[in-house]
């Protein structure tokens, strides 16, 4: 089953037909960024069109764009926050396409279904069922409330594994240093990064400094306030924006089959509605950042 909005199209009838390619975080064609973002890019782009396509997770993308921007400067990539700080995503931006690294872009916002949970954005679209603005803004900072601990923990977990998995130790690079076994075992066992890397590694574990990044991330998440509150802090930014965008479609948007007259659920439904305003409500009316990245591409993709 395929719900049709006008000028609706498939990022593989794009793909076959565009010079220029971006890439994103999506496994499947059908998948929801993949679908979304093809549409936005059809919708409001002028005199150019380029092809989306997923490659899998962030990692991947991030290898494929340092490793391709010099052989295929017709390629592009986004990618979302997920745990990069502000600084390197507004470079990502301010230096997009950058011939000396690589043609990366990444999201402010923590990932593409956290444009979603705008009550502003999203009460526009013809498949919401809300009485009031009010109805659904509440609904979501009640949503957003159940769950920001949660996501404010992780965040910290996924933090100090990135920083424990940080390339802290060179290979070496003389071969006549190390010619036998007694050279090998000497030339490790005395390498001071390991003296180094335990002190870091006891400061980073360390209950003292992981109650600091917690902190920094209730604060980050809900600035003064303890709980969520709108214009408090970065949560709608910050949270786990696809578990939220689940919840207030099923809660506040009804779509339905016009062949069966069935209700839409899953996929299909989240698709539909996100789908329906990136195609339907004007340019001026989308978010920020994708009036910003339609910018950007028709400005300097050429």
């Amino acid at each position: 089953m395929s719900l049709k909005t006008n000028a609706v199209t498939s990022p593989s009838e794009v793909f076959q037909g565009a010079r220029h390619i971006l890439y994103i975080e999506s496994e499947k064609p059908e998948g929801f960024d993949s679908q979304v973002i093809n549409n936005l890019l059809n919708s409001h782009l002028r005199n150019i069109t380029i092809g989306v396509e997923g490659l899998g997770v962030s990692a991947n993308i991030r290898s494929a764009a340092e490793a391709l921007y010099r052989i295929n400067p017709n390629s592009y990539f986004l990618i979302d926050k997920d745990e990069f700080d502000d600084n390197y995503v507004s470079d990502s931006w301010r230096n997009f396409p950058n011939p000396n690294t690589h043609n990366l872009l990444i999201w402010p916002k923590r990932e593409l279904e956290n444009y979603f949970i705008e009550a502003e954005y999203i009460k526009k679209s013809q498949y919401f069922r809300g009485d009031r603005k009010d109805d659904i803004v509440n609904g979501i900072i009640d949503i957003c409330q159940n769950r920001v601990f949660f996501d404010i923990a992780n965040l910290t977990i996924i933090q100090i594994r990135a920083l424990i998995k940080q390339k802290w130790i060179e290979v070496f690079t003389n071969p006549d240093e190390i010619k036998d076994y007694k050279s090998a075992v000497i030339n490790v066992i005395n390498r001071t990064e390991f003296k180094t890397k335990i002190s870091e590694l006891n400061e980073i574990l360390s209950e003292e400094y992981i109650r600091k990044l917690l902190k920094k991330n209730r604060d980050s998440f809900l600035g003064r306030s303890q709980q969520v509150k709108l214009g408090h802090g970065r949560w709608l930014d910050l949270i786990c924006g696809k578990e939220i965008m689940h919840q207030v479609f099923n809660q506040y948007f009804e779509v339905t089959d016009p062949n069966t007259n069935q209700p839409v659920q899953g996929l299909e439904k989240y698709i539909t509605i996100a789908r329906n305003l990136v195609v339907k409500r004007p340019l001026t009316e989308q978010p920020k950042d994708f009036q910003r990245l339609i910018r950007i591409l028709s400005q300097k993709v050429k």
